[in-house]
Parts: C-alpha cells; structure tokens; sequence
C-alpha cells in the first residue's frame, strides 16, 4: 500500500527557476484539449499533496466506479526540488503526484486532484500539468478560488454558477452539500467543463470534497501525522534518551525549550553525530538561555539546574547538546 521514492524529477517538470516554469506551462497550455469525456470511467482516482520538512509527499487513490469501493492507495515521498512560488506549485507537488499515479495497480480512466485545472493564470493548474503527462482525464476540484469571478451558487447541492476569468469560461463554482462552502471545479484535461460537474456530483458521498480527493486528502494528512511521530522520535532519542539524565518517557519532550530549538535548526542525523558530554562548562550560558531557556516549559515548575543554579543543578541533555554544538 505504500510506496517511498527519491530519485531524478519526472520528465514535463524538470525546469532551473520560474522564468523556465513559466515558459513550459506557455507550451504545455496550447496541448490541453476540453472536451467531452471519451467513455464512462470504469476506475476513478484521487490525488493531493503535503508537505514536511524538505520534502513533498503524494497519495494517489484508486476507486470502482460508480460503486466507488476503495481498491488501491499508493505514497510517495520525495524530496522538493522547486521553490513555493504563486501559480507555479505543480512544479512543487507534481513530480510526485505523478508518480503516485503512475504506481497504482489500475490505470485510473478519470483523476481528480486536489488543486486547478484550466481555472488558473496560465490555464495550467497541476490538475492540467499532471492529466497531460499522464494522458488521463483529469478534474481539478480545489477548496478555494485562485482566479476568477463568480456570483455565489444556490444553497442546494447541485446548484452551481460559472467562474469566468478575464472574460472566458475558467470553471464552475459547485455545490456538493446542502448548505456548505461550494467548490472549484475546473477541467484539467480531456473532459469538458460540464462533465467535469457531472462527475464531481456522482464521486460524491454526502461530503463537500468528492470522494477520489477527499480520501487522498485524509491519507495524505494519515501519512504527515505518521512521518511527524517518527521524526519526533528520532529526536526524542539523539537529545533526550542519549544526553538528557531527566528524561522520563511521561515527560513531553515538546516542552522542553531545548529540544524544540534543536528540532527546528538541525535534522536528527546532525544531532546524532554530537557525542555526549559528562558535564557542561557554562561558557555559553547566556546564549543559551536565549536560544533555549526562555520557551522552556520546565523553566519554573521542574529545571534542576535554574532552580538550584550551576553550582548544584545539572542541565537537561538539549543544554549540553546546544553547548557542545556552539564550542566546536
């Protein structure tokens, strides 16, 4: 079910900085085809996109359809190659998000991801950036507006308005449930606007979010909220268990001041190189305090060492990794 990968960026997203971005979506625009869907899908899929760290993570879904019966999930992980830039993020997200797809056991007939197709300043969005290169039908259905105008739709699910953008057709404002916020939905490749609504309407299962996108969405925060824990634990081991004498497993690491500079500065490898250190020299105390000390929860209510001062009180172990770090 899950798949971790790195390796050369997928051919269609291999651009050196926005001037070249910009270019290639110039290019790729002309070759996106609106039109009607070809057949009825026989598989649908869902796609989205994260991010942690230095790294991009994608979940591709793959559904029965019409009975929309969860049958295949694949993840990618993948370090980020292109900067955050406004309109360009399917150079961010896409390498990935194709690669999930292509991974599937099933190639999908429609893809929906979470994001714009043609409803975007280039008319390509990563929905059209990835249904290309993938030559699947693709929808894409995004939670909020990046361009366009629009009257807000009627408060019944179905009901829906046009979202024109300097003038043309860009995509449709949908909505999907009685009541709630209504949704993007813009073609991406190989279906047409009006075909782009029907299927967002029939993947739905009582949600705002179609159902391809909204479980991709769910899997993609699962496999966050997984990677999190595991790089709270490795940094749990290289501060806490190896330099710190109070560590107790009961004790939120998360409080200490410490522990919470050195997650933010430096990954767990750098940590671990740092060997361990019997006793502190205070040379750097002050520093340390700043950097440190001050957002430390145990500050007040538990810290051996500023409740009994240098002379009696040992400090914690993110003490004397910070302090061995600033003497090197």
């Amino acid at each position: 079910m899950s798949q971790e990968a790195q390796g050369p960026e997928e051919k269609g997203f291999a651009v050196k900085n926005a001037g070249e971005a910009r270019a290639l979506q110039r290019v790729l625009a002309g070759r996106i085809k609106i039109v009607p869907l070809g057949k009825k899908p026989r598989f649908v899929a869902g796609a989205d996109a994260a991010f942690l760290d230095d790294q991009v993570l994608a979940v591709a879904c793959l559904f029965t359809y019409p009975e929309m019966e969860l049958i295949d999930i694949k993840t990618v992980v993948m370090k980020v190659t292109f900067p955050y830039i406004p309109g360009l993020l399917g150079f961010r997200e896409g390498p990935a998000v194709v690669r999930a797809v292509r991974g599937l056991m099933q190639k999908p007939d429609l893809l929906f991801i979470d994001g714009q197709g043609v409803a975007h300043p280039a008319k390509m969005g990563i929905a059209s950036h990835a249904g290309l290169l993938l030559d699947i039908p693709t929808i894409g259905c995004a939670k909020s507006r990046l361009v366009g105008d629009y009257a807000e739709p009627g408060r019944k699910r179905g009901q829906r308005s046009p979202l024109f953008h300097k003038g043309e057709l860009a995509g449709t404002v949908l909505r999907t449930k009685d009541g709630v916020r209504p949704v993007f939905i813009s073609p991406g490749h190989r279906i047409d606007f009006e075909g782009s609504v029907e299927m967002a309407l029939s993947c739905g299962r009582g949600f705002r979010i179609p159902e391809p996108t909204r479980v991709a969405d769910m899997e993609t925060k699962r496999l966050k909220k997984a990677m999190e824990e595991k790089k709270r634990q490795r940094y749990t081991e290289a501060v806490c268990k190896k330099h710190c004498s109070y560590y107790r497993p009961e004790k939120s690491a998360r409080k200490c001041g410490a522990y919470l500079f050195l997650s933010g500065v430096l990954t767990a490898g750098e940590i671990e190189g740092v060997g361990p250190a019997e006793r502190a020299a205070f040379d750097q105390d002050q520093v340390i305090r700043g950097l440190a000390c001050g957002r430390c929860q145990f500050l007040t209510t538990w810290c051996p060492y500023r409740t009994a001062g240098p002379s009696k009180g040992k400090p914690c172990g993110g003490y004397l990794v910070i302090e061995r770090l600033l003497s090197r």
